[in-house]
């Protein structure tokens, strides 16, 4: 029985280096993407919070 194209894969290097380098842009998109979620978009302004919430207006 004569291999198909899939047979092949394991042994050739173009295909491992393709894979490889697939899998390294989604792992570091995936870190991109959870360090974004994780820090806050805005800064809070200290000043204006500590205005808005006193007790002398």
């Amino acid at each position: 029985m004569d291999g198909t194209w899939l047979s092949h894969v394991p042994m050739d290097g173009t295909w491992i280096t393709l894979l490889t380098t697939i899998g390294a842009i989604g792992a570091v998109g995936t870190i991109a993407s959870l360090l974004r979620q994780r820090t806050p978009r805005i800064r809070i302004d200290v000043a204006r919070a500590a205005r808005g919430s006193s007790p002398a207006r």
